[in-house]
């Protein structure tokens, strides 16, 4: 019996805050996450939040370098996980150095709501969707090395019910092919 029980509580997430703040150039991993004290990391949100939970990017360069952004949890229809540029704030996720066939976020999980990012230089699409249920909006994918956005079935899966609203995808580009993509 102890066993189980042990079992049980070490996979139990428990997700502490409603609301994170993100700021690349003045945030740490180590404070708590508030507007005063923001992550440095998206990461790091994704870790506090749950279901319903709102990750606020303050605007900037987030040098991601060859790390994509994976979104691979699903919340519900009522209660998405939320990555939301902050106010008028632009949070620019700059993918410069990732090679081709990455893309820079990555969203295989269901009910996320993206608002006001912008996502460039990845080594393949801007976003990628191939998880269900999920908004884009507001966002922009450019000097992306395929497609600024993509939606596509991986094996097995069949991604549907994504909105993709008011975004802009330009000088995106296909393998020395410049142009939209």
């Amino acid at each position: 019996a102890f066993l189980f029980v042990f079992s049980v509580m070490s996979s139990t997430i428990l997700y502490s805050q409603t609301t994170v703040y993100i700021n690349p150039a003045a945030g740490s991993d180590s404070n708590d996450g508030s507007i005063g004290a923001p992550f440095r990391t998206i990461e790091r949100g994704l870790t506090i939040i749950g279901s319903g939970g709102i990750v606020y990017l303050r605007g900037g360069i987030y040098s991601r370098g060859i790390s994509a952004l994976t979104l691979n949890r699903n919340g519900t229809s009522g209660n998405r996980i939320r990555i939301w540029a902050y106010g008028n704030e632009v949070p620019v996720l700059d993918y410069t150095g990732q090679t081709h066939y990455y893309s820079g976020i990555d969203i295989g999980g269901s009910y996320y709501h993206l608002r006001g990012i912008v996502a460039q230089y990845s080594g393949y699409s801007g976003i990628w969707i191939h998880g269900s249920h999920n908004i884009i909006e507001r966002c922009v994918t450019r000097f992306n090395q395929h497609a600024g956005l993509k939606i596509i079935a991986l094996a097995g899966e069949v991604p549907g019910d994504n909105l993709v609203w008011n975004c802009d995808s330009h000088s995106n580009y296909y393998s020395g092919h410049v142009g939209d993509c």
